[in-house]
């Protein structure tokens, strides 16, 4: 069950290196937008690090790290997404689309590591 979990974890964080990449090769090129493009694509390996640390030692840095990660992020995708001081229907789809898709992450994280620890 492990392996299936980490799977979907590695494939979260894999999501995020991609949608990072796609940012930082676009066509625009501001700072803000290349900033936004390195925070994402730091989500994705400190995604690849807990699971690493979670598999690696038994202490819980790596969902300490993984929660406020997915906190800190969440805050600047809502920020980035305040560009007019108003949120359409389609920034607020995505907003939740990527809330729901950290929770995940972080869930399977915790969840991998209760299973480890109970093995």
């Amino acid at each position: 069950m492990n392996i299936i979990l980490s799977i979907l974890s590695i494939l979260i964080s894999f999501a995020f290196i991609a949608y990072g990449l796609s940012i930082w090769f676009g066509s625009v090129s501001s700072l803000i937008i290349l900033s936004f493009s390195a925070i994402t694509l730091s989500y994705g390996f400190i995604g690849f690090y807990s699971i690493y640390q979670v598999f690696k030692s038994s202490q819980t840095k790596a969902i300490t790290l993984i929660k406020y990660v997915s906190f800190i992020y969440l805050a600047v995708y809502f920020a980035g997404s305040l560009d007019s001081w108003r949120i359409s229907g389609h920034e607020l789809l995505a907003i939740f689309t990527v809330s729901i898709l950290l929770l995940v992450n972080w869930l399977l994280i915790k969840s991998i590591y209760n299973r480890r620890l109970n093995a």
